[in-house]
């Protein structure tokens, strides 16, 4: 297994481990819910949530509540900063809301806290700030909105504007962004790639923040084949945005090319929480199913799949179905199927390490044999049969007294008689082994086979449509361009 595969299954050891009971869960104002530890520190921009498919980012404003495994929900929410701290791009929520707030006051400043991570000039924010200080002047939380009305007048003050995860001078950040824009119509109409690729990294470092370059950096390299180029720009591309649907699954599906298979299902996986489409999760099961015709554990892939499932139960799709291949089927008919296919591979497992048995004690037989065959040639090398008794040659026909070196035929015999049990044991295993191996193949035959789609699929920038489908090349490598 390679080195990406054991970090993604040591993932999955240490989250089950922990158990469902102590995972932290964040709900999305879309609906979803997602599990993981929440390893990000309070007043974060971003809440980074590790998951066995790796780590997730979820912006402030994308959620909902966040309940702890050991503790009760709570509303989304961080620390206030203090007013000399420097201003980030998202003010943050203070994680406690006092008790006994008013319910109003509290959902109208959870709505202005959030409504601020969007603004884009200290104006956008001073004016938030002031509408909820209009409508709730007096109260613990309306400290804390003053709080952050001096921060946000301070922006204004200095003409500061949002530039990615930061605040610059307005002059500053239009001048970066309009030599980022003069690079990426160079890019774009550059005609050999390798020029071009090099005004893309250019327009990037101007606006490293901005998403759409490396986005039409990843167009460019894929138009062009360039399927290499097309994977880094695809990490650029999540690097900025790390829940970019379109981003994950492709990527997923190049490392499935190079038997990434750890990583893979990662990436295709977290596309699939993030992005439900059948493409995608068709590309989860084909990715498993190929990894498992490469040696791989096909009950550690289950355990991904289902995880996926979990995930979309929790934001109530698919409720009462389970995935079976590509396909989804009733609850009950996943689990008679799977129920059969492990008494099946009960069988399985004891044919095989009954054959093993057989190989093991056929490679003692072949060295008794062997060792018999040798005695026997010395023996009758070194050994002339006289009447009633055998002597070495030149020696008279001796007695069987000390110094003649006489054998007995009997121990010819005797070795004679090892070797032909020998063949004969060793002619009988191989017919069993043979049995054994028909019976192995005939439960394998047995066992309930899931469809696969037979295909990857890549998807267009925006994950919904489909952009090339892929068929693997001998069932286990796909077939995409270097």
């Amino acid at each position: 297994m390679n080195r990406l595969a054991c970090n993604f299954w040591a993932a999955m050891v240490v989250f089950c481990a922990v158990g469902v009971s102590l995972a932290d869960t964040v709900y999305l104002h879309d609906g979803r819910k997602i599990q993981g530890k929440v390893v990000s520190e309070e007043g974060a921009a971003l809440v980074k949530l590790d998951t066995p498919m790796g780590q997730m980012e979820f912006k402030m404003s994308e959620i909902a509540k966040i309940e702890k495994g050991d503790a009760a929900a709570t509303p989304a929410a961080s620390p206030a900063p203090k007013p000399d701290t420097p201003p980030a791009a998202d003010t943050p929520a203070p994680s406690v809301i006092p008790a006994g707030v008013d319910p109003k006051a509290r959902e109208k400043f959870t709505e202005m806290r959030k409504s601020l991570e969007n603004a884009a000039t200290g104006a956008d924010g001073q004016a938030l700030v002031e509408q909820f200080l209009k409508d709730f002047p007096n109260g613990p939380l309306a400290e804390s909105a003053k709080k952050d009305l001096t921060i946000w007048k301070d922006r204004v003050a200095k003409n500061l504007v949002k530039f990615g995860p930061i605040w610059q001078p307005k002059d500053q950040a239009d001048a970066r962004r309009a030599k980022a824009d003069e690079l990426l119509g160079k890019a774009e109409a550059e005609g050999k790639l390798e020029d071009a690729a090099k005004l893309y990294d250019q327009a990037s470092g101007q606006d490293p923040y901005r998403v759409d370059i490396p986005v039409k950096k990843a167009a460019r390299c894929y138009k062009d084949k360039k399927m290499r180029e097309y994977g880094k720009a695809l990490g650029d591309i999540v690097k900025i945005e790390p829940n970019n649907v379109a981003a994950r699954n492709n990527m997923g599906v190049l490392q499935a090319q190079d038997k990434q298979w750890g990583a893979a299902v990662g990436n295709i996986g977290k596309a699939a929480i993030l992005g439900e489409t059948e493409k995608i999760l068709d590309n989860l099961d084909q990715v498993a199913a190929m990894a498992e015709q490469d040696g791989q554990s096909a009950a550690q892939f289950e355990q991904a799949i289902q995880l996926v499932v979990t995930q979309l139960h929790n934001a109530k799709q698919h409720v009462g179905e389970n995935r079976w291949g590509n396909a989804w089927v009733k609850e009950d008919e996943y689990r008679k199927n799977m129920a059969e296919n492990a008494e099946i591979d009960k069988q399985i497992a004891a044919g095989k390490a009954k054959f093993q048995g057989m190989k093991a004690q056929n490679t003692q037989l072949l060295a008794a044999k062997t060792k018999a065959e040798n005695d026997l040639k010395n023996a009758q090398s070194s050994t002339t049969v006289y009447p009633g008794v055998v002597g070495r040659p030149g020696t008279g026909y001796g007695n069987g007294t000390t110094g003649y070196g006489v054998i007995d035929q009997t121990t010819i015999n005797n070795l004679t008689n090892q070797v032909n049990q020998a063949k004969q044991a060793i002619a009988k295993l191989e017919a069993d082994g043979k049995k054994c191996q028909a019976d192995i193949t005939a439960a394998e035959a047995k066992r309930i086979k899931p469809p696969h789609a037979g295909k990857l699929v890549l998807l267009d920038s925006d994950g919904k449509a489909e952009l090339e489908s892929i068929t693997p090349a001998g069932g286990d490598k796909p077939a995409v361009a270097k």
